[in-house]
């Protein structure tokens, strides 16, 4: 069990809703088989914003729906088909074909698509999983697709997750929960689903919600269950509990805020929780963490800061990293002395994170505030 610390923030329940992160007047929302609204004046009222998305479309009871990294004009929809805006949903274009095996399964399967994940490293790259255990991918922004399940449990996909900062990097959850198999299903690639490494390694039986790659903090992911919330910090070598405190229901979403570092857990009717990760750094559940041993100063710092530390002849490495996980800079150095110059980019005034690694093994991560 890896610290507690989660704090209840809602105790209701309610439908999904984005916001638009360059003006708060624009809020999307989805609720019940795929209805979608937005409001153009903070939330004040609300429309219908489906014009363009077909009445004849299979939408599942969640129907997903992304904004693009790149741009916040741009929104993506999933019903049996992939649909796409260019104008914060003003309109929508279908960009895919029928993406599932059709309707009318059994235990609950309609044939819909239940996740979305553009990259973030490339917006072009879009992947789709389904509820009857497909996943797709389209490297040119939905021109052609290509199904990349070979490989996969026939399950109902439950997340796909794009890596922050590699396009062909992804992972996905599964649950056989309406299969009555209660295995834990996590997997991962990175060559775009042509090969899928299974990294579920400890995980106790249940199904997999939802997973989350730390933008700031290499190897490591969240993981929501219907057993609670788990850590690992070795892509999946070796998984921990996050946190004590959380109600015994199914965790069925997250979302991470970088830059608070917070991870937002939503339960299956009992509250939405936060937790803060930093307070993980300097715990060492076996995933070889220890930021006591080494500092950073001057801190703040302007156009260099000192890493002292007592690992001589040893091979470390650092990146600096701000608050949107985006890498500033980083370097590798070794030798007898146990402090080491870093000269910073010219950088605007803020906080930012430095990461320590000794042969590829995080030593942990510090805020560093950088003035102008």
């Amino acid at each position: 069990m890896l610290g507690s610390g989660w704090e209840s923030i809602y105790g209701g329940d309610g439908f999904y809703v984005l916001v638009d992160p360059t003006d708060n007047n624009y809020i999307y929302a989805e609720y019940q088989y795929g209805n979608f609204a937005r409001s153009t004046d903070g939330g004040y009222s609300f429309n219908s914003a489906m014009s363009g998305i077909s009445g004849s479309d299979r939408k599942n009871w969640n129907t997903p729906f992304v904004l693009d990294p790149d741009n916040p004009q741009i929104l993506y929809y999933g019903a049996n088909r992939l649909y796409k805006t260019t104008n914060r949903a003003a309109s929508w274009q279908v960009i895919s074909p029928d993406l599932t095996n059709g309707g009318g399964g059994v235990n609950a399967v309609y044939g819909t698509i239940t996740s979305i994940a553009v990259s973030p490293a490339n917006s072009l790259f879009i992947y789709t999983g389904t509820d009857d255990g497909n996943v797709w991918k389209t490297v040119n922004g939905g021109n052609t697709w290509v199904e990349i399940s070979a490989g996969l449990p026939l399950r109902w996909v439950t997340r796909v997750a794009a890596d922050p900062y590699d396009e062909n990097t992804v992972y996905v959850t599964l649950s056989g929960y309406r299969y009555d198999n209660y295995l834990p299903h996590v997997l991962r690639s990175t060559d775009g689903g042509e090969n899928w490494q299974d990294i579920t390694g400890n995980l106790p039986e249940a199904p997999a919600n939802d997973i989350i790659v730390d933008p700031a903090l290499d190897s490591t992911l969240y993981l929501a269950t219907d057993f609670g919330v788990f850590v690992t910090r070795d892509l999946g070598q070796e998984w921990a509990m996050l946190g004590d405190d959380l109600p015994n229901v199914p965790i069925v979403d997250l979302d991470f805020h970088q830059p608070t570092r917070m991870l937002i857990a939503a339960t299956y009717g009992r509250s939405m929780y936060t937790f803060d990760v930093d307070q993980l750094v300097g715990i060492d559940p076996g995933f070889n963490l220890n930021d006591n041993i080494w500092s950073i100063f001057p801190n703040p710092a302007h156009d260099q800061v000192w890493i002292n530390h007592p690992l001589v002849d040893k091979e470390l490495s650092y990146q600096i990293l701000d608050f949107n996980g985006k890498k500033i800079a980083n370097g590798n150095f070794s030798g007898s002395s146990a402090l080491i110059k870093i000269d910073l980019p010219d950088l605007p005034g803020g906080i930012f994170l430095i990461e320590l690694k000794e042969s590829g093994k995080i030593l942990g991560i510090k805020k560093l505030l950088i003035t102008d």
